[in-house]
């Protein structure tokens, strides 16, 4: 989880003073109050009777992500079909790898391998794909132990 939005307890919204997060998913009570033991689900959020919890998960972006993501979401929202005038950044012959002039021979790259090696094809989405992933690993890297019990911590202020 990155940041809790708002906490909402029948309709009326608690201050990030009242409330904290352990270990990343546990939500505790600071203020001296008590979550409510039940809720009416089928009533929306706000209303009386519920309890509204409204977070964001994932990782705060840095300005070179919000850049690639910008430079993937324009691509994208362009539509680039492969007409070549649809004014992306992707051009019609980047796979062209030779060309030979008066015996009109040309030489192209296969087009799948560029995504088979995890890469776009847009040069700041790659490079700062390249840049968080050097090595293109699928998931995260991590080494669990059964006999070491992690301690709860406060994430979240």
């Amino acid at each position: 989880m990155q940041d809790v939005v708002s906490v909402m307890v029948g309709g009326e919204a608690l201050g990030p003073a009242a409330y904290r997060v352990d270990s990343g998913d546990l939500l505790v009570r600071t203020d001296g109050g008590c979550w409510p033991d039940c809720q009416d689900m089928a009533a929306p959020c706000g209303e009386a009777g519920t309890f509204c919890v409204t977070y964001r998960t994932g990782l705060p972006l840095d300005d070179a992500a919000i850049a690639a993501f910008s430079a993937l979401v324009c691509h994208l929202v362009k539509g680039c079909g492969g007409s070549g005038s649809c004014g992306c950044s992707l051009q019609r012959n980047r796979n062209l790898s030779r060309v030979s002039r008066q015996g009109v021979d040309l030489e192209f790259q296969d087009t799948t391998a560029i995504y088979a090696d995890m890469r776009t094809g847009l040069p700041d989405v790659d490079m700062w794909l390249a840049m968080v992933n050097p090595y293109r690993q699928p998931s995260v890297s991590r080494v669990w132990s059964v006999d070491y019990r992690r301690p709860r911590t406060t994430t979240y202020p």
